[in-house]
């Protein structure tokens, strides 16, 4: 996965900002969630423009709808909390399109091109 060139940018950033400490694995799986959500949160936060950034004003923002692009790392996200999942019990899942991965010569990587709906599976779930 790490070889996927939407992985670049995060490359550039840790071989500037951590000035090439090899123990920052570009393959690993928490450093690419974690690159993925300052992803997100910086996209918000560019969203709210002048407004002062806060829980408040960062919940505003995605209780309205804000979609939010990880630069086709994962599909567009979005935390609206009127979603087609909410009548089911889950009103603040972020997102129903997954990617399937597999571990493959140590490595986690993608099993399919795209990523699988699984609206359907989860309206069958049961809430406790």
């Amino acid at each position: 996965m790490s070889a996927d060139p939407r992985w670049d940018r995060m490359k550039k950033v840790i071989q500037q900002e951590a000035f090439g400490d090899n123990r920052i694995d570009p393959a690993d799986a928490g450093v690419q969630t974690t690159w993925i959500a300052y992803t997100a949160f910086k996209e918000i936060v560019e969203a709210l423009g002048d407004r002062e950034v806060t829980a408040g004003t960062i919940t505003g923002a995605l209780d309205d709808g804000l979609e939010v692009g990880t630069g086709g790392l994962t599909p567009t996200l979005q935390w609206q909390f009127d979603n087609k999942l909410s009548s089911v019990g889950f009103p603040r899942l972020v997102n129903t399109d997954v990617t399937v991965q597999v571990v493959r010569d140590g490595r986690l990587v993608a099993a399919r091109k795209g990523s699988l709906d699984t609206t359907e599976t989860l309206r069958g779930a049961e809430v406790n």
